[in-house]
């Protein structure tokens, strides 16, 4: 092993555990008691916690997996309630049919995953098939992994997004790649391809 490789393992490592800090902070500073809150307040937020999670139960999913996991033939296609008696389920597309900002103030986005954190295996969404569902990415014929290990977040992308590949921003001087905008989820916890 050079001393390059083993600077830019131990490089990986100081982000990936700086970043498992910074979610470990952030997770405390929003879970320690907070003072007591007026009545008017509260009442507020619980109206709007359940309107929220009245609106989320629209989008209920479930993940379905089809073709035979490790080929160029294995999907991750995902089917949501359709109607509101819950009686037909339709599929959906991650790319196209689930809004960018999520339900609430307008603060949060929606994010689907692609590659779970802790794994290697390197999928995204097909975007030149129906319903965009969720495969592993190839190069000349072989299925992609990352060579240098598993990756330390969940990383995927932002529904209803898309970088044009014939623009070319001035701050990076890179033209998009003709995929939705990628992302990288540094929370705590380990999110399911189609997640």
């Amino acid at each position: 092993m050079t001393s390059n490789t083993k600077t830019r393992d131990l490089l990986s490592l100081g982000l990936s555990v700086g970043a498992a800090a910074v979610s470990a902070y952030v997770l405390w500073r929003t879970t320690r008691d907070a003072p007591a809150e007026p009545e008017s307040e509260r009442s507020l937020r619980d109206e709007k916690k359940r309107r929220q999670s009245m609106r989320c139960r629209e989008i209920e999913t479930l993940v379905m997996e089809r073709g035979e996991a490790g080929t160029k033939d294995y999907r991750v296609h995902v089917l949501a309630k359709a109607n509101e008696d819950n009686t037909t389920i339709a599929e959906i597309s991650l790319w196209h049919d689930v809004p960018l900002v999520a339900p609430g103030d307008g603060k949060l986005f929606n994010f689907i995953c692609e590659i779970p954190k802790c794994t290697r295996k390197k999928f995204e969404v097909a975007t030149t098939e129906g319903a965009t569902p969720i495969k592993q990415d190839e190069k000349k014929g072989v299925l992609r992994e990352f060579k240098k290990g598993d990756i330390f977040f969940n990383y995927g992308c932002f529904p209803r997004t898309w970088e044009d590949p014939n623009h070319v921003p001035e701050a990076t001087g890179y033209p998009g790649d003709n995929d939705p905008l990628d992302v990288c989820e540094i929370g705590l916890r380990q999110i399911q391809t189609g997640g």
